[in-house]
């Protein structure tokens, strides 16, 4: 008889050339005729097939015609023809599917064989994996062009769980926690996939991020490396860029304080000092600089080494509500002095009206020849006007050329 497949009580069953009346050689009760293919044993399923599919797989002529008994958690032992209705796993849990019956011969004259069997067990799972990415967070920007994420993925199948990774549109690769990109980032947004299967169901996470690996850029205008101040409470200057998560400073080894452009530190003892600046965005980048400096603040009383000048206009003139005092400066170094060294340092003016709060301004000297010379002015409110007050001119020097501070009372605003 030529091999063909027949259909036989709702069973896929595959026949064979006739060898004879008798059961193939080495066949007994053991023997293995049923090859049940749905489900598959070993398998983790999240759904249960109508009808298991079983194939005859004895290659002599023979097929059956089998029961099918599901066994596990809830249910009982009965088993139905495979072709027809029977009772089906209803909640999670290991089972197993046993097909038995009678080996019979297709053609005339029919015989009764051995009753055979084949048994499989399988997981029937309907829980999708648990799966979260731990850190970091969401959207966070990251210092890192390989940033590291923790994640933790779970299942109450018993089967193996695995996970996947991938970056963007990159192909998924298999991944564990914690996970790194082979490959460094660009700077900017990125997204992070991370797939957790149980071999029935599927868990899909997506994590986006951003990688930012520039630091803030940062720099100190005053004070100067090596500079004397003439303050005991010195007025940094600072220039500060991409500083998003805040700019902070501190001298020597205090404790850092939030700063801006501008910022007093409190008071200092005379002798050297350093002046620290730290700059940090949200990604965690972080610019650290340090500026040393020292403080005199006796530097009014020193001897003057230079000869200074101070006029100013002569009453001022009042517009538009207010008054405006119009003050010039001159100053002459030590002979041998260089003036451009001299004219390069900025000074400090201070007009000290009387009964009213003081004002102060920081500006740079012009050189004029052998000279420093510098012509500013104040703008008071009106009420000053007439008042007597005190100008104030201090030069900080150098530890080179020495300290400077000259102050005159002037009669009437």
């Amino acid at each position: 008889m030529v091999g063909r497949r027949l259909r036989f009580l709702g069973l896929v069953v595959t026949v064979g050339a006739a060898i004879g009346l008798a059961l193939p050689a080495g066949a007994s009760a053991t023997s293995t005729y049923y090859d049940i293919t749905l489900p598959a044993d070993g398998s983790v399923v999240n759904t249960i097939p109508s009808t298991p599919s079983v194939t005859f797989i004895a290659n002599h002529g023979w097929q059956a015609a089998p029961d099918c008994d599901y066994t596990g958690p809830g249910l009982a032992t009965s088993p139905q023809p495979c072709n027809g209705a029977h009772e089906k796993p209803a909640a999670n849990g290991v089972f197993s599917l046993t097909v038995s019956g009678s080996v019979v011969q297709i053609a005339p004259p029919v015989v009764v064989g051995p009753s055979e069997t084949e048994t499989i067990s399988f997981e029937y799972d309907t829980t999708v994996p648990s799966l979260s990415v731990d850190s970091p967070a969401y959207g966070a920007e990251l210092p890192s062009a390989q940033p590291s994420f923790a994640f933790t993925a779970s299942d109450d199948a018993t089967g193996s769980l695995s996970t996947t990774c991938k970056i963007d549109s990159g192909s998924a690769a298999p991944c564990t926690s914690p996970f790194t990109p082979g490959t460094p980032l660009g700077q900017g947004g990125h997204n992070l996939q991370v797939v957790a299967s149980d071999g029935a169901n599927s868990t899909t996470v997506n994590h986006t991020f951003i990688v930012d690996t520039v630091a803030p850029v940062i720099s100190v205008i005053f004070p100067t490396p090596g500079v004397t101040v003439d303050s005991s409470v010195p007025e940094v200057n600072l220039s500060i860029e991409g500083a998003t998560a805040g700019s902070f400073c501190r001298f020597d080894y205090q404790t850092y304080q939030a700063c801006g452009a501008s910022w007093l530190g409190g008071s200092l003892a005379d002798g050297a000092h350093t002046l620290w600046v730290k700059g940090v965005d949200v990604a965690g980048n972080v610019t650290e600089i340090s500026v040393a400096f020292f403080v005199d603040d006796a530097l009014g009383s020193t001897p003057l080494p230079f000869e200074t000048s101070i006029t100013g206009s002569k009453g001022g003139k009042v517009k538009g509500g207010k008054f405006k005092a119009r003050y010039g400066f001159s100053l002459l170094g030590p002979q041998g002095a260089d003036p451009a060294v001299i004219c390069a340092a900025r000074v400090t003016i201070t007009l000290k009206p009387k009964g009213g709060r003081t004002y102060k301004k920081r500006v740079k000297l012009r050189r004029s020849g052998e000279r420093c010379r510098l012509s500013t002015s104040f703008t008071l409110p009106k009420r000053f006007k007439g008042k007597r007050a005190k100008l104030v001119f201090r030069y900080p020097g150098t530890t080179a050329l020495g300290p400077l501070s000259r102050a005159k009372t002037i009669s009437k605003l």
